[in-house]
């Protein structure tokens, strides 16, 4: 039978049920479910896509290509025109979901897309990066 002195448990606003440790989304940032931003690095040095500091919209959102596919054009456009040079890491999934503003299964299609034309690389735990080739 649970105690009604202090309580020993924290409430996470996105559950139910109330648990002992708290909720994993707020990262010890003091605020409920912060949610992640890309941003350059303490030391000063640029974000490490270019795009990320553009204000209009990458893609078209109401268009009638798939989302995906206008990703992976996007991407493949700054690899051609020499904004992304070769050995280059891309942001990770989720920063790329948040540059595009979409699902990152969207952008994993698009990513698993550019991989098999050869466009970039995947190694399972460090990164996409741009291929040498292309």
């Amino acid at each position: 039978m649970p105690s009604s002195g202090s309580p020993s448990r924290l409430p996470c606003s996105n559950q139910r049920v109330r648990h002992r440790a708290p909720c994993r989304r707020s990262r010890g940032t003091g605020s409920a479910h912060a949610t992640s931003s890309v941003r350059a690095d303490s030391s000063g040095s640029p974000p490490p896509y270019p795009a990320q500091a553009e204000v209009f919209p990458r893609i078209d959102h109401d268009g009638p290509a798939t989302l995906w596919a206008q990703v992976a054009a996007d991407i493949d456009a700054d690899v051609t025109a020499g904004i992304l040079s070769r050995g280059s890491r891309l942001p990770t999934e989720l920063e790329l979901a948040e540059i595009y503003g979409v699902a990152r299964g969207t952008v994993r299609r698009a990513v698993a897309d550019l991989a098999e034309r050869g466009v970039v690389v995947v190694v399972h735990g460090r990164g996409t990066f741009i291929a040498a080739t292309g």
